[in-house]
């Protein structure tokens, strides 16, 4: 954890270069750490859990987002306390506000009206090489979103 504070001094120093490279270093030896604690048997399963959530939110602040999201699914498959529960769903959130552009659902807005919605694509006007990138609006016209 020294790494992660050291991070977080970086940060606050105005250095974000030395703070996401701290961060993703903090993060490997967590990552290292929690894979070798033992999966199941154990009497006390939550300092896993703990590890788990803290490579968690350390794959967040070194914007490894990937990373970090097949964690919180990781965990939430190893049924968890509801506290871990609630934090990693609170890590996923901040992952969505911080990368919207991964996330699954993407708004469509519409001008005009929309007449060829049933027709077959050959009767469509907009070009076969891009046909998600245009909507159509009227027979003979095409808009480029």
């Amino acid at each position: 954890m020294e790494y992660a504070d050291w991070a977080t001094i970086s940060k606050a120093k105005g250095k974000p270069e030395n703070a996401a490279r701290f961060y993703r270093i903090a993060f490997e030896c967590e990552k290292e750490a929690a894979d070798k604690m033992p999966l199941n048997g154990e009497d006390h399963p939550l300092p896993r859990f703990i590890m788990l959530r803290s490579t968690a939110a350390l794959a967040y602040k070194a914007d490894l987002y990937d990373e970090a999201r097949q964690i919180i699914s990781s965990t939430l498959n190893e049924n968890p306390p509801t506290f871990i529960i609630n934090e990693l769903n609170d890590i996923a959130n901040l992952i969505k506000a911080a990368h919207p552009k991964n996330n699954k659902t993407k708004p469509i807005h519409f001008k005009g009206r929309l007449k060829l919605i049933n027709r077959p694509y050959s009767d469509l006007c907009a070009p076969a090489h891009k046909p998600s990138k245009f909507i159509v609006f009227e027979k003979a016209s095409c808009k480029k979103i």
